[in-house]
């Protein structure tokens, strides 16, 4: 039946709704998942809480959503306020979710501190609360537009397939400008309002184009290929809807894998993350883009299915064999361009090329089922209840990933876990519904054939005890006549491994020899025996300790190899000494590895260690402090951020005496100047009174330059108590003062600026970093690549 061009228009029409549904469902993810790391704090259980919750919302929503659009008398009208009724609550679930922030301090109040599981318990239930009814919406839309787009074809799979490109290539470009553009400039609440804008425009859209030609649902009459006698038909449907559970999740654990991969070569910040999400659904995009064009009329799709399968395991095992290559060429790639926004997108689109196969066959997958099982009459109910088992087994596959699989296996062995499944699934598929025996028998033999030449081409490619040794970072020092220098250092590091672990949180490494041991987080270097390193973040202890008239209770945010928390410790004058760190791993390397270089500083009777996110625990603690010393690492690595915003150094501030010290370690060779006068704007903000303290006068490393920034909100004269602490140390030169006499030397000579010299030094800065917008974190990604470069 030939169309009039209004009937093209209305068509097209819908695929700008699911679009724009795609386009705002990935914002959305990108700002909830932001302002809900504020509410439990950066962890994983966090991140991964806020992944459960959206994605059973969307299972949730496709389950039930032919049902409803076939209840309706006028579903277009339908559409429209569903899209409508999206932007509406989405943009109310931001400002609830600052609410259930607001509730902790009275959670805290009805519970020990030690009861963070109930309480985590709680804020969680809060959130699938805030988060079903959005999510549960955005979970409609999708198989709500297929239905109304199908109603007039007799192919299936051209409708699903063609849907599933419009809406995947929305969720990319919704990744893309979010992270990239419309987040670092517009701040998490305004990007969630224009998307929610978006949503009503498509809603009032969608209106304006159907309301005259609101009638109910045509019911094609076309079968799908799956046995239609019972109980045949519902076994069969059990078997797909298992297999296709099974292909979501391990889809999703390939993902987790990637991001963990390709954030040991760029680093584990938010534009490495989203280079490998977009590449993702780009990817999916165009497979199913390519089913439409080439694909949907072959007449086997029960073997092409299995085929895609099994060419999905044999590329998941592949591609882990070429990911230590890419160090290579990421040097290359950094050497060769001088703007930091063509690399970042010439480096993703080496992540696009690297898993362009992959990601394209598991865009295939979907409308190829589709056509498979799906009943044209029934297709919205059909087609919903298999994204909604497929969305489930993502939902598994990433938290499993994160929590137990890659803990437990590693990256590399995790990958072949993946592939595993992939082959698995190819196989039983084939099986279970191939007609032909003969065929079976034939097709198995190939499918054999493959896999023993996907393990030759794994072989030949698998560089064996590969270490990810930070090339992001450790390999961008070098010149570029020297890089292969990062490779030579790389070797013998590998030799001189001494812990190696895989946790929620990223590679945790030592390496070294006795007395130079580094640790290493994801590949960058946070701390170390090294006298350079154990320099400094030993005097990050010593200093406030030393200018603080009386400072009994200390809080150290970030354990590293333990040396501040050592430094804090020597001195008498403190009772007590709470160490929160984020990473187990960091405390096991210390109690492990470190603990004969530290003192065995995590046994001392003064010291409480707590693992959590520095953020949170300062944000709820009820626990009242003399010093605060928050020692971050990088700011371009994800979340790290939170501990140099407006709401933290008030947080902080709250749980301080009136004459306590708050003590912030800043990378300056992270950032410009500017940027450097933005963080101290933004404590001054908070705190009436700052003082900088020049660590290179500590370490001697101009690669590495940083300072400590002393805050408080009485004014300290530094020099004063200093000479004061000098004088004791003259007048008793008993033990401790004999200790203590070189370290306020070096304090003197560390001394940089006053209160009054750094009013001077930002006295025309405006700027605030803050949660909403951390221009910090934005900047530090693109300074980190201009660090050792001739500006």
């Amino acid at each position: 039946m030939q169309r009039t061009a209004h009937e093209h228009f209305q068509r097209n029409i819908l695929l700008v709704a699911l679009f724009c549904t795609a386009f705002s469902s990935l914002v959305y993810e990108l700002v909830w998942s932001r302002e809900l790391s504020y509410v439990f704090g950066s962890t994983a259980l966090a991140v991964s809480s806020v992944l459960a919750v959206f994605m059973g919302g969307l299972a949730l929503g496709s389950l039930y959503a032919g049902k409803i659009l076939e209840s309706r008398n006028r579903p277009f009208r339908f559409l429209a306020k569903l899209q409508c009724a999206l932007g509406i609550t989405c943009i109310l679930t931001v400002l609830v979710i600052k609410g259930i922030d607001r509730l902790q301090p009275h959670l805290l109040g009805l519970a020990s501190e030690q009861a963070t599981l109930g309480i985590n318990t709680i804020l969680f239930l809060l959130t699938c609360c805030v988060l079903i009814t959005p999510t549960f919406l955005i979970g409609v839309a999708f198989p709500c537009i297929v239905q109304l787009y199908h109603a007039k074809d007799g192919l299936v799979g051209y409708s699903v397939s063609r849907c599933y490109w419009i809406d995947t290539l929305g969720a990319s470009l919704g990744m893309l400008l979010g992270a990239f553009a419309l987040v670092p400039t517009l701040g998490f609440f305004r990007t969630s309002l224009a998307a929610s804008m978006l949503n009503v425009f498509a809603g009032i859209l969608v209106f304006s184009s159907f309301h005259k030609a609101d009638v109910g649902l045509e019911r094609p009459t076309t079968t799908p290929l799956l046995p239609t006698k019972e109980p045949d038909k519902q076994l069969s449907i059990k078997i797909i809807s298992f297999l296709f559970f099974l292909s979501g999740f391990a889809a999703l654990v390939l993902e987790v894998t990637w991001i963990r991969h390709w954030g040991l070569i760029y680093g584990s910040g938010l534009h490495a993350f989203a280079i490998v999400v977009i590449t993702f659904l780009l990817g999916l995009s165009l497979g199913s883009l390519l089913y439409n064009i080439f694909l949907k009329k072959i007449q086997n799709q029960v073997l092409l299915f299995s085929a895609i399968e099994l060419c999905l395991g044999a590329m998941a095992v592949t591609i882990t064999a070429l990911f230590p290559h890419m160090e290579s060429v990421f040097l290359k790639i950094y050497y060769g361009i001088d703007i930091y926004y063509v690399f970042i997108t010439i480096l993703g689109l080496l992540c696009f090329a690297l898993l362009l196969i992959p990601t394209t066959l598991m865009g295939m997958t979907l409308p190829t089922l589709c056509a498979i099982s799906v009943s044209d009459h029934h297709i919205g109910k059909d087609f919903g209840k298999l994204y909604a088992v497929n969305s489930l087994g993502a939902l598994v596959g990433s938290f499993c990933a994160g929590f137990t699989i890659i803990p437990a296996l590693g990256i590399y062995n995790t990958s072949f876990l993946a592939g595993g499944v992939y082959i698995f699934i190819a196989f039983a598929f084939l099986y279970c519904f191939s007609e032909s025996r003969l065929l079976l028998r034939r097709t198995a033999a190939a499918f054999i054939g493959v896999v023993i030449l996907t393990a030759t081409a794994f072989a030949g490619l698998h560089v064996p005890n590969h270490l990810y040794n930070g090339v992001f970072y450790t390999g961008t020092v070098f010149k570029k006549q020297d890089y292969h220098l990062f490779f030579e250092r790389q070797e013998r590091a590998s030799r001189s491994l001494r812990f190696l672990r895989n946790g929620v949180y990223g590679q945790v490494t030592v390496t070294g020899t006795r007395g130079a041991l580094l640790l290493r987080t994801n590949g960058k270097i946070d701390s170390g025996t090294t006298a350079d390193l154990a320099s400094y973040q030993t005097m990050l202890g010593h200093i406030p300790v030393i200018i603080h008239e009386k400072p009994s209770n200390i809080l150290n945010i970030g354990l590293g190899c333990g040396w501040t928390m050592g430094a804090i410790v020597s001195h008498p004058i403190v009772q007590s000494a709470d160490c929160v760190e984020i990473n187990p791993l960091i405390v096991e390397v210390n109690r492990n590895v470190c603990h004969s270089y530290n003192g065995d500083v995590l046994n001392n009777p003064k010291v409480r260690t707590i693992i959590n996110d520095g953020r949170n625990y300062v944000a709820h603690t009820k626990k009242i402090y003399d010093v605060i010393i928050s020692e971050p690492t990088d700011l371009s690595s994800s979340g790290i951020s939170a501990l140099v915003t407006k709401e933290f150094y008030t947080s902080a501030r709250n749980i301080l005496n009136k004459d306590g010290i708050l003590c912030q370690w800043f990378p300056r060779y992270e950032v410009t100047e500017r940027d450097y006068r933005i963080a101290l704007n933004t404590i001054k903000h908070v705190f009436p009174y700052a003082y900088e303290f020049d660590m290179v006068k500590i370490n001697n490393d101009e690669y590495y330059n940083s300072f400590l920034i002393m805050a408080s909100q009485k004014p300290i004269d530094i020099n004063k108590r200093l000479q004061e602490r000098k004088s004791q140390c003259e007048s008793d030169p008993n033990e401790y003062h004999s200790y203590l006499q070189p370290i306020i030397k070096i304090t003197q000579e560390s001394f940089n600026r006053d209160n009054e010299a750094l009013e001077a030094f930002i006295a025309d800065v405006l700027q605030l970093n803050t949660d909403d917008l951390p221009v910090l974190e934005f900047h530090a990604l693109r300074d980190r690549f201009r660090k050792f470069r001739k500006e």
